[in-house]
This record gives C-alpha cells, sequence and structure tokens, in this order.
C-alpha cells in the first residue's frame, strides 16, 4: 500500500493565503476572509480535516457545492438572454 503524503502547516496557510478575501462565500456561509484572519486557530483542525480525507478517500458533497454569482456590467443588455454578453460586444 502506497503511504500518503502529510500536509503541513506551510500548504494551509499558502492555499487560505491564495483566497479572494471577500468573494462571495461558499454554501458554508464562510467568507474567505474570515478562514484568512483565523488560519492560527483553524489550521491544525484544517489539517487533520484534510488528512482523513486523503487517507479514506471520503469527501464530503457539501465541499463539492460552490455559489456563482453574476454581476452584470452598465451597458450590457440583460444577462437572462441567452450570449447577452456576446451581442453587446
Amino acid at each position: 500500500m502506497q503511504s500518503l503524503p502529510s500536509i503541513s502547516k506551510a500548504q494551509v496557510r499558502q492555499q487560505i493565503k491564495r483566497l479572494s478575501p471577500y468573494k462571495a462565500s461558499s454554501p458554508d456561509g464562510i467568507p474567505n476572509v474570515v478562514l484568512q484572519k483565523t488560519v492560527d486557530l483553524t489550521e491544525d483542525y484544517l489539517i487533520h480535516i484534510y488528512q482523513a480525507v486523503l487517507q479514506t478517500g471520503v469527501y464530503v458533497n457539501a465541499w463539492r457545492e460552490f455559489t456563482t454569482i453574476v454581476l452584470q456590467k452598465q451597458g450590457k443588455p440583460s444577462y437572462k438572454t441567452v450570449r447577452a454578453t456576446a451581442a453587446a460586444t
């Protein structure tokens, strides 16, 4: 059986730092900026969670969900119409 790589605090911090702080929250409702500001408190827990996911191969279904918010740009036609962005250019 192949051993799994371990996850380091540096890796967790690096990935959290890469998040856009003020993007829309994911379905869990936790804003990225909160993850960034609390990384000192949460990194040990996150390492254990991620390591367990790698060992078991079980992923929480909610982690596969995301939220997309479309903001209409000024001067563009309604985004309710298919290809509205291409038609305006």
